[in-house]
């Protein structure tokens, strides 16, 4: 078991205190303490953190595509979905401001974009597994989709 550090605090009286400020918290009969996470937590919560980093990741770049198709006043409706389906025809117009370095940009952008969603893909498919081998999440899941 741990004691969360904010509980800890209140019992140390400098800084060579610490074992004492640790088991005088730990006497107190209303201390919760916290349970550590397993391996299987800290591996599913690493997934979701790298999940998060790379979801942002898209989010900037779909931004600065944004960005950069607006300096060639350039303007498609909001969305991702909006902006990918908009790119194809974008690059094949020949009628536009785009200029064939930027095509080449935009075409670089839309590799780097795929590439992200595919990672997020992967991602999505592990946390299923690990969700469908973990009787604990099942139950959430189910409670969950009951109260929709």
């Amino acid at each position: 078991m741990l004691i969360p550090p904010q509980h800890v605090k209140p019992f140390v009286k400098g800084n060579r205190n610490d074992a004492f400020a640790i088991t005088e918290a730990a006497r107190r009969p209303n201390m919760q303490c916290v349970v550590p996470r397993s391996l299987a937590q800290t591996d599913m919560i690493q997934i979701h953190h790298l999940r998060n980093r790379i979801v942002e990741q898209r989010t900037a770049l779909i931004n600065q595509q944004r960005g950069f198709l607006n300096e060639y006043g350039i303007v498609v409706s909001q969305g991702k979905e909006h902006l990918l389906s908009a790119l194809p025809d974008l690059l094949e117009d020949a009628d536009n401001s785009l200029t064939s370095a930027a095509r080449a940009l935009f075409i670089q952008i839309l590799q780097e974009w795929q590439q992200l969603n595919i990672a997020i893909a992967e991602l999505d498919k592990s946390i299923k597994q690990q969700a469908h081998a973990d009787e604990a999440t099942k139950r959430l899941c189910m409670i969950f989709f009951l109260e929709k």
